[in-house]
Order: C-alpha cells, then sequence, then structure tokens
C-alpha cells in the first residue's frame, strides 16, 4: 500500500471515529440532562399552614435536547406535583404536609405525608407517593430521608 493510500486511510479513520465520539457524546446528553429536584414551601406561619412541594430545575448541556422519552417522564413528575399542589390548596389550616424523597436506580419515589384541615373543619392524614423513572442522580436531588417518617 502506497504512503499516500496509508494517509489517506488513517485520516479517514480518524474521521469516522471523531463522528461516532460525537454522536456518542450527544446520544448521552439527549437521555442524561441535568436534572435537579428540590423543595419549594408554601408557609402561612402566622395560620399555621405549612406545606412542600418538589421543585425542579432542568438544564440542557451545551444546548442538547432533551430526548422525547425523557421529556415525558419529566412532564409525568411535572404534572402530578400540579395535582399535588391542587389538591393541597383545598386544604385550611392547620396544615402540616411535608415531602420525602428517594432516588435508587434511576428511579424517583416521592412522598407526601403530614395532616391537613378541610374546609369543614375535619383533620385528615394526607399520604400520596408516586415513583419516576428520570436520569436523576441522588446527589442532585435535595429532598429528606426517609421515607417511612410518621406523622
Amino acid at each position: 500500500m502506497s504512503k499516500n493510500k496509508r494517509v489517506a486511510l488513517a485520516v479517514a479513520a480518524a474521521v469516522v471515529v471523531l463522528a461516532l465520539a460525537a454522536g456518542g457524546y450527544v446520544l448521552y446528553w439527549m437521555y442524561h440532562p441535568h436534572l435537579f429536584i428540590g423543595v419549594s414551601v408554601a408557609d402561612r406561619p402566622e395560620e399555621d399552614y405549612h406545606y412542600e412541594l418538589t421543585q425542579m430545575v432542568l438544564g440542557r448541556h451545551m444546548g442538547i435536547p432533551v430526548a422525547k422519552s425523557v421529556q415525558e417522564d419529566i412532564m409525568a413528575l411535572h404534572n402530578w406535583t400540579n395535582e399535588v399542589d391542587t389538591e393541597l390548596r383545598a386544604y385550611t389550616a392547620p396544615c402540616s404536609i411535608h415531602v420525602y424523597g428517594e432516588v435508587k436506580g434511576g428511579i424517583l419515589t416521592l412522598l407526601y405525608t403530614g395532616y391537613a384541615t378541610t374546609p369543614a373543619g375535619e383533620t385528615v392524614d394526607y399520604r400520596r407517593q408516586e415513583t419516576f423513572r428520570l436520569p436523576v442522580r441522588a446527589k442532585d436531588v435535595d429532598l429528606p430521608l426517609p421515607l417511612t417518617a410518621d406523622y
């Protein structure tokens, strides 16, 4: 094989390796966006009214779009949090609802627990739990543990 053919083959191989690496990089970040989950507090101390909700921050890496399946999983968490918020807004004081979270193997488990008062004045125990498949690491979830909290 001549020297020119070897150089052309080496350049072509380098271009293929770079293209595969770039494609792998983009695919990785499409399915692993920066996702941070924390707590937002609705608090009216003068009325003994307190509840917590999850708060999510999504960051894309270098403008790489998020894969549709990951977007659907994120929207499932968003919609469920909105449902919980709507339920909790219907209660009156005294109210004390806390959120707990845990990440294991790409599965985020959330638990809302505590007590609340219905508009009719009845105190009720509140407990709602759900799991979500999300590309989130335990260190990016700032929620108290354990899920077995008793109130």
